[in-house]
């Protein structure tokens, strides 16, 4: 297991609670995936913010696995993170950038 920082996880978690906005809210959420997800090995392109690859959605955070054995071994789609509320809607597609080819980040299913 990654060593994380309790201290970190803490903070982030309570910025969230005490954001003044949705978007605020968000944001810290978006730095908590980012934070635990990029201990794990074999976990890469830690993307924020991106469009799909239609640029007709946000995606807020997402990554890789590239199933290193001491990392996530059964998941060999992109992690999408799918935000709370009525605010954007995420998909598992990418920009043409990322290791999932295009037309095979349209037909991912969650």
């Amino acid at each position: 297991m990654p060593a994380y920082s309790k201290a970190k996880i803490k903070r982030l978690l309570k910025k969230s609670d005490t954001a003044p906005t949705d978007d605020a809210k968000g944001d810290a959420f978006e730095e908590l995936f980012c934070y635990l997800f990029g201990k794990i090995p074999g976990i890469t392109h830690i993307e924020r913010n991106e469009l799909s690859i239609f640029s007709s959605e946000e995606i807020d955070a997402a990554a890789w696995n590239e199933q290193d054995p001491r990392g996530l071994k059964s998941l060999n789609t992109p992690i999408p993170m799918v935000p709370s509320g009525p605010a954007k809607a995420s998909t598992p597609a990418f920009r043409e950038r990322s290791p999932v080819p295009a037309r095979e980040a349209h037909s991912m299913q969650m």
